[in-house]
């Protein structure tokens, strides 16, 4: 089977909320024949020498450095894309890494009391690992816990469902399973980064920077006029494009989509298949051309 799009600049790995480790995505993009990919796990760069030479061998070129960053303008939530050659540098990282180290407090929290309670899965340091019931480890790093990712643990120590094991510890489908209470009391404008901060640092920096999935937020209950008035400021901040395709996306948003283009020709169409691993979408599904791939690398400069 071959891809649609042989660049896709909008992949997760199992070092975020990914489902494949960042080798096994390499594997499948190759067996889907495509040329370029970029990693943009949430909060932070997944890219090492190791990871690129593995790649050339299967005749992908990783050539980007790229991370997604939640944000947040006037109560609505945006990710934002940022792609570099290098981002590794540190005081960037941990600003960056703020959205995530919010969740994994919690997390946290969430992993301790289930021990307190006797259920008796790895640390957080080894759950981080990605230990496996043999002692070995599925991944190298990971910077994100997430609700499904302890759930699995539990479930496989309890031997349970994953939504029973989500409803011990979380708002889930069996209320009365629920024996752990933590709560995140932050306001949500202090648990993410503000999106225009973003844009103007990463910008700044010399990083090149796209929304993912625009209209997401209509799906949250937002309209389309509020989300494409967000956008319009997001570029006059210095935004650089759009990820054009999207499976959140329905035809009403394509044709907002198409206004914000021809009002804003300069806008990139930069993006990709947002692949988890999972069934919403795959690699190559989505993605960009050659032609306006080759004109965003002239405004990275970092």
């Amino acid at each position: 089977m071959e891809a649609k799009f042989k660049i896709d600049m909008h992949i997760h790995s199992s070092n975020s909320d990914g489902r494949k480790n960042p080798y096994e995505v390499i594997d499948l993009a190759a067996q889907l024949g495509m040329e370029k990919i970029v990693f943009t796990d949430h909060s932070g760069v997944t890219f090492s020498d190791d990871l690129y030479q593995y790649a050339l061998k299967k005749n992908i070129d990783i050539p980007l450095m790229g991370l997604e960053v939640s944000t947040i303008h006037e109560g609505n939530k945006y990710h934002i894309l940022c792609y570099g050659r290098n981002l590794r540098n540190p005081e960037l990282q941990d600003y960056l890494m703020y959205p995530t180290k919010v969740k994994n407090d919690v997390f946290i929290k969430i992993i301790n009391g289930l021990h307190e309670n006797g259920i008796l899965i790895p640390s957080t340091e080894e759950i981080l690992k990605g230990v496996t019931q043999e002692g070995t480890y599925k991944h190298p790093d990971r910077w994100m816990l997430t609700r499904t990712l302890i759930a699995s643990y539990v479930a496989n120590q309890l031997g349970i469902d994953i939504d029973k094991a989500k409803s011990i510890f979380s708002m889930g489908k069996y209320p009365k399973e629920q024996i752990i209470f933590v709560e995140n009391q932050m306001p949500k404008e202090e648990k993410y980064l503000p999106t225009i901060d973003v844009i103007k640092k990463m910008r700044n920096y010399g990083a090149g920077v796209i929304l993912a999935h625009p209209w997401w937020e209509c799906g949250r209950g937002n309209d389309v006029h509020t989300v494409k008035k967000d956008i319009e400021t997001f570029i006059n901040a210095g935004l650089l494009g759009l990820e054009m395709q999207s499976y959140h996306m329905s035809d009403e948003y394509m044709e907002a989509g198409k206004e914000l283009f021809n009002e804003f020709p300069d806008l990139f169409a930069i993006g990709g298949s947002d692949y988890h691993g999972d069934h919403r979408s795959f690699i190559g599904d989505r993605g960009v051309t050659l032609e306006e791939y080759n004109k965003f690398l002239e405004v990275i400069t970092v």
